[in-house]
């Protein structure tokens, strides 16, 4: 199993050794932030498309909560859905304060707004492409997506900055015509992954051949290979926790929205706060891997993390 991504947490030893021993961290390494619910996009697959709607995170509120996170040891910042980042109104604003806190940002969007100016101080940007020409991308986005806008966007995007597009499948359909097209943008990667939560017809040998011909490209074999999991999530201590735009803090990304992972509200206490409640721990205790969407961001975290535990309590290590 590629362990790459997973691997991550180890470049953060004092956060890894703190959970080691605690079974908890007093800060996490990066969070996912909402600026805002409103989408241009109506793409069948999102997993925010329960949270559309008009709501943005107020601006002078997104001040103090990288403040609040810089001073706690956070690393970096995602700004996501929800929506599409790029429609929040202050935008470039936020980039330059998470920055000015020494905080790294990284943008996931579907495109459509993408271009240099934009997004100069992000650390990395990364585009939900999920298609290959005109007709597949308006399939995957809504009828009336610009796929020669997002194009191009993405071109000029990929020349300032380190940008990666993405492709979800199921059975490997489209997967070569999209890495085809990947490899004539000038972007620094391309990644291949399942959808959340569907069950996948991708083979070892299917993702062989697509590194063999595509060596740019990153093919999430080990989200493809994922058994299912049993147990309580640990990868939330380190990444994952999501701000939406209306303020709830979410103990996961992929469960926003969810009663059941509801944490707290940055309207109504600190962020640092919310991470050390009695509510988090509770909410933590009760999150059982097998409640949630097979092949979620923290799948692979979570099995490297219960293998180390393990091994460790069979005295081997």
């Amino acid at each position: 199993m590629n362990h790459l991504s997973a691997l991550k947490l180890f470049n953060h030893p004092e956060n890894y050794l703190q959970w080691y021993r605690q079974g908890y961290t007093s800060n996490p390494i990066t969070v996912k932030i909402d600026l805002t619910n409103v989408c241009n996009h109506r793409c069948p697959h999102c997993i925010d498309a329960s949270l559309r709607g008009k709501e943005s995170l107020n601006i002078d509120r997104l001040n103090v909560l990288l403040d609040e996170l810089a001073a706690m040891g956070t690393k970096g910042v995602h700004y996501t859905g929800g929506g599409e980042p790029l429609l929040y109104s202050h935008f470039e604003e936020a980039v330059a304060i998470a920055r000015n806190y020494g905080i790294e940002v990284g943008l996931l969007t579907n495109g459509s707004l993408l271009n240099r100016v934009r997004v100069a101080n992000c650390s990395w940007v990364r585009v939900s492409l999920d298609a290959y020409d005109e007709k597949s991308y308006q399939k995957t986005h809504g009828k009336g997506a610009d796929w020669e806008t997002t194009i191009e966007g993405i071109k000029d995007a990929a020349r300032c900055v380190r940008t990666t597009v993405s492709y979800l499948t199921a059975d490997g359909e489209g997967v070569e015509a999209f890495l085809e097209i990947a490899a004539g943008l000038g972007v620094q990667g391309a990644q291949v992954s399942p959808y959340t939560n569907i069950r996948h017809k991708i083979t070892h040998k299917m993702c062989e051949r697509w590194e063999r011909q595509y060596p740019f490209a990153r093919i999430h074999r080990e989200k493809f290979s994922l058994q299912e999991q049993k147990g309580i999530c640990q990868s939330h201590w380190f990444k994952a926790t999501n701000v939406c735009a209306t303020g709830k803090v979410y103990i996961c990304c992929q469960l926003a929205g969810q009663k059941r992972a509801l944490i707290g509200d940055i309207y109504r206490e600190r962020f640092r706060d919310i991470w050390t409640s009695t509510r988090h721990r509770e909410v933590a205790q009760a999150l059982k891997i097998e409640k949630c969407p097979r092949g979620c961001v923290g799948a692979t975290t979570n099995q490297l993390l219960r293998g180390i535990k393990g091994i460790s309590d069979k005295g081997t290590l």
